[in-house]
């Protein structure tokens, strides 16, 4: 099952998945409402953990740890950094939202809505995405966050992410570095 707030991703994984002949189920829900019990052998939280806030945390791991049958596995994909400069802020906003709707067009992706307030929306979520930059200063910090959640960390590890351009810059400014930890419920 594929699990997303927004029906874009989520259709991205259907059109991904008829491509492969694979079944997949998607559930528009937000994280903070999953209610699943020990149905999962496998759940993948690809950069979203940065996005709850710090005290929402741990319900939001407790809900996928239950969502998991036992032994089965949490892979994580998170970012430490540390916070934007109020002065890069307005520049980075602008270039994701444009990056994400030339991706999406290039792609032929259909916009949930129309042009302008897809822009406004990407431009709203890099405001809630720029707040969050920093809100794992170390790999420690997430290892820490999952033992309190229950699960036992089998591997943290950093992953080399190439980007191009202003990407780089930006990454490069913040001192973000991306890691996986492979966690597994107890």
């Amino acid at each position: 099952g594929v699990l997303d707030i927004c029906e874009t991703p989520l259709e991205l994984c259907r059109r991904f998945a008829k491509q492969c002949s694979l079944s997949i189920e998607t559930f528009r829900q937000d994280l903070l409402d999953l209610n699943f019990e020990h149905r999962f052998d496998i759940v993948l939280v690809h950069g979203t953990l940065q996005f709850i806030s710090a005290d929402r945390r741990p319900e939001a791991l407790s809900r996928i740890r239950r969502a998991l049958r036992l032994g089965g596995r949490l892979v994580l994909l998170f970012n430490t950094s540390h916070p934007v400069a109020a002065e890069d802020a307005e520049r980075t906003r602008a270039d994701y939202a444009n990056l994400v709707l030339n991706e999406l067009k290039r792609l032929d992706i259909p916009l949930p809505d129309a042009d302008a307030a897809m822009r406004e929306r990407l431009y709203a979520h890099a405001r809630r995405r720029e707040l969050r930059e920093g809100a794992f200063a170390e790999p420690e910090d997430v290892k820490r966050a999952l033992h309190d959640a229950g699960f036992r960390v089998d591997v943290c590890t950093e992953v080399d992410v190439q980007l191009a351009g202003s990407g780089r810059g930006f990454v490069s400014q913040i001192s973000k570095r991306r890691f996986m930890a492979i966690g597994r419920a107890g």
